[in-house]
């Protein structure tokens, strides 16, 4: 061992051999005085009294729970079983049904790491999921359910869960638009389908090819195609960028080989020199939109009629709701809402 060895590297002997350690922090192992963390303590030793009683309390009203299950629906896929089929009976009190229970169990299935559940799975889902049920009996037992916050907390629960049921009539999942309702839809919207003006371009006329090519090279290489345009193409100075942006264009508004040229070349790209009555143009293609095929836009349009068929059906179930009831409108009850004039609320 060398000498001159640091004082804060000392080596020690194990069982395991000769060891050198370095000291390199410490914590303050002093106890703090009770004062100082008396409130921390008593939060922390109330939150373990009221889970080690709850975790007791829990476990008695599931030790002494009777659940009487459905065992030929819960053997048949939960997502082909009516909503209201009842799936467990807790304490002859309560049911579970099949409403949503597909995705319970999807989840459960998930979170176990099962790749499928067989009958006992199924059965210890449920039981899991009874668990607030239970504890919503037990709560009744202790009179819990006579207290106003709670009825009135009881109250808004069902009123809830009654309109999301009642509203489940609103909807016809089931429709399916038929082949005749697309190709009309296709048909009634056939501009959104055919554009008329399908390519925006940009273009300079010359006397010659050459120079043409010459000027195409030129917008090949990274300068501005409308600053060429502004010094090359003819007519007056102030003109030159607006005629030389025709914007999207079909093929009845310039010559059929201006056209066609301007739908060979790629997006992005300048063409060679094309003749016709003015002259010799390069044409700079900026975009262009295609035509869509009725088997391209087929599901966008079954998705649109799915949606049309949905507003018009609840519009009818909720007037068919209305009808079936007395309602009475007290307008002149509500509170009016003064607003300012007109010209200031414009600004």
């Amino acid at each position: 061992m060398q000498s001159g060895r640091r004082a804060d590297i000392v080596p020690f002997q194990t069982r395991d051999g000769w060891h050198i350690a370095m000291l390199t922090d410490h914590i303050d192992s002093t106890t703090l005085p009770l004062d100082s963390v008396y409130g921390q303590a008593y939060n922390q030793l109330m939150a373990n009294l009221a889970r080690d009683r709850s975790i007791v309390f829990i476990d008695s009203i599931n030790a002494a729970a009777q659940f009487e299950f459905n065992d030929s629906a819960l053997l048949t896929p939960a997502s082909v079983v009516p909503d209201s089929v009842w799936a467990v009976v807790i304490n002859g009190r309560d049911t579970i049904d099949f409403f949503e229970l597909s995705e319970y169990l999807y989840d459960f299935r998930r979170t176990s790491g099962l790749d499928t559940l067989s009958l006992d799975d199924i059965k210890k889902a449920l039981i899991r999921k009874s668990g607030m049920v239970l504890i919503a009996q037990a709560g009744d037992d202790l009179g819990f359910d006579k207290d106003s916050t709670i009825s009135a907390m009881k109250r808004e629960l069902y009123h809830r869960y009654a309109r999301r049921i009642i509203g489940q009539a609103g909807l016809d999942n089931n429709y399916a638009p038929s082949e005749s309702d697309i190709v009309d839809y296709y048909n009634r919207h056939i501009d959104e389908y055919v554009i008329k003006k399908p390519v925006k371009v940009q273009h300079i006329i010359v006397e010659d090819s050459v120079f043409g090519e010459f000027l195409r090279d030129q917008a090949l290489s990274g300068i501005d195609f409308l600053e060429l345009a502004k010094e090359h193409y003819p007519g007056a100075e102030e003109i030159r960028v607006a005629a030389a942006d025709l914007g999207y264009i079909g093929p009845d508004e310039m010559p059929d080989e201006f056209y066609k040229a301007a739908m060979r070349t790629p997006v992005g790209s300048v063409s060679h020199p094309v003749k016709t009555e003015w002259g010799y143009h390069i044409i700079h293609v900026l975009d262009k939109q295609l035509n869509k095929t009725l088997e391209q836009v087929r599901n966008q349009i079954g998705g649109a009629l799915r949606r049309e068929h949905q507003v018009a059906f609840t519009k009818k179930w909720r007037q068919d709701m209305l009808a079936r009831h007395d309602v009475v409108y007290h307008l002149n009850k509500i509170k009016k809402l003064p607003l300012p004039p007109l010209k200031e609320r414009k600004k």
